[in-house]
């Protein structure tokens, strides 16, 4: 205030008779403001009006502080509630046509349209599975538990990758998607896996919301010591308001009930954060609702060096993986047994199992190639079974696959100790399921 003798105006202040003052302060010592006295009627401010005031100040502070926690939990439980009926709604999105195929597969149709519907249930449990991989991501990065697996990389085979991702959801949508890479390759230091998740967040991010048959590009270009991605749609856009928390967990900018797939509202608050751990930048912009967006992201550059890594490393032509034995061991039975069938129809021979104790009892005159061992077993835990397994020398080149839900650091450690020679996170991927077959096909045991 100007009456406390300072700025343009002080020479016309009147004297002040005594000022006693006390800072509002919470528990952990941040300045809430003050609350101060000042012209006593009678006599100067004594020890005693001071110790009453500053008893004052510890209440208004409290106070305060409560009221913001208060708030704050009452915004965090809105969340919450709109977050589990958001969850509920996108996890119903995909299993209604799951079921539906289900129920179209057991009644007698055209070839043609067998092959539709499993296009279709394809996508869809695609689409459930990368739900459920958003939220273990964004608990592992909250909670400082995701490690990168830093490597010298150039831009482009990292948006090669996350396009060949997003390029399904691009084309169902009807998509004009056109992307530009400099000349000459850009390279970073990051982990390859997370930078382009990072990407394709942020591609189907613009597919989803941008009106069919819209506009997406995507570009590529160096600023000083950073490299610079650009995304751009011609979408919903995005109101000023939203624009500020767009990053924000269990955030959407769209929340209309007829617009479906629009996710958790967790894929823009992962990207920030993995972003974040690469030592970059990412940002939104937007003119404004029906105006389209902007993300960019700024990671920093690495100098080249004089013999290039190629983007994209030569792959040998692939060979006829022989029949192999594999052995299945899992206590869901309809999931073993799918998988069996699966084995079978890739053209190997498949033993399955449901108990540990049936495996190690199996495995006294019986040698496959390819072990896969559920982990949560009802009689033996997978983590024993596979250590009592590696005692046996006629398994020392066979692949032993740890398979279960489980994604933490703890239990990765686990597969390690236990002579796993990798880590397969249900569902199982087909192409991870052949590319085991092709590294024992090989001869070598480096699965990762």
């Amino acid at each position: 205030p100007a009456w406390k003798g300072f700025g343009g105006e002080k020479h016309r202040h009147p004297p002040m008779n005594g000022w006693l003052a006390v800072p509002l302060v919470t528990h952990d010592g941040r300045n809430l403001g003050l609350i101060q006295l000042s012209d006593k009627l009678d006599g100067e401010y004594t020890a005693d009006d001071e110790a009453i005031l500053t008893q004052l100040a510890v209440i208004a502070s409290v106070g305060i502080e409560n009221a913001r926690l208060y708030e704050a939990l009452r915004e965090q439980d809105q969340r919450k509630d709109e977050f589990l009926a958001m969850l509920a709604h996108e996890l119903r999105n995909p299993l209604a046509p799951l079921r539906s195929g289900m129920d179209l597969l057991m009644r007698p149709i055209a070839q043609d349209n067998t092959t539709h519907i499993h296009n279709m249930m394809d996508r869809q449990l695609k689409h459930l599975a990368c739900l459920v991989d958003d939220l273990m991501d964004i608990s592992r990065v909250s909670r400082g538990k995701i490690e990168l697996h830093r490597e010298r990389v150039a831009v482009g085979s990292i948006v090669e990758a996350a396009v060949e991702s997003s390029q399904p959801l691009l084309t169902l949508k009807r998509h004009r998607f056109t992307y530009h890479l400099p000349e000459k390759p850009l390279w970073i230091e990051g982990d390859v896996v997370r930078l382009t998740q990072v990407l394709c967040n942020i591609l189907n991010n613009a597919a989803k919301y941008t009106p069919e048959g819209g506009e997406v590009s995507l570009s590529v270009q160096c600023k000083r010591d950073s490299v610079v991605i650009r995304v751009a749609d011609n979408g919903i856009g995005i109101s000023a308001t939203e624009l500020s928390r767009v990053f924000d967990l269990f955030t959407q900018v769209d929340q209309d009930p007829m617009r479906t797939q629009c996710g958790l509202g967790i894929g823009l608050a992962l990207v920030q954060k993995l972003v974040l751990m690469h030592g970059g930048q990412v940002m939104a912009e937007s003119p404004g609702l029906g105006e389209g967006s902007v993300f960019t992201v700024a990671l920093p550059l690495i100098a080249p060096i004089e013999s290039p890594i190629s983007e994209s490393p030569a792959v040998p032509a692939s060979e006829e993986v022989p029949p192999r034995q594999v052995l299945v061991v899992d206590d869901n039975k309809e999931a073993a047994d799918a998988l069996g069938m699966l084995l079978k129809s890739l053209g190997h021979e498949a033993k399955v199992l449901y108990l540990g104790q049936d495996a190690l009892n199996c495995i006294k005159d019986y040698t496959p190639d390819l072990i896969i061992l559920d982990i949560s077993l009802p009689d033996i835990s997978g983590y024993e079974v596979a250590q009592r397994l590696r005692q046996h020398t006629r398994l020392s080149h066979t692949i032993i696959a740890a398979f279960s839900g489980w994604s933490t650091s703890t239990h990765r450690n686990k597969v390690r100790e236990s002579g796993f020679d990798c880590d397969l996170t249900k569902p199982l991927d087909i192409a991870k399921l052949k590319q085991l077959l092709e590294i024992h096909h090989r001869g070598d045991n480096g699965a990762e």
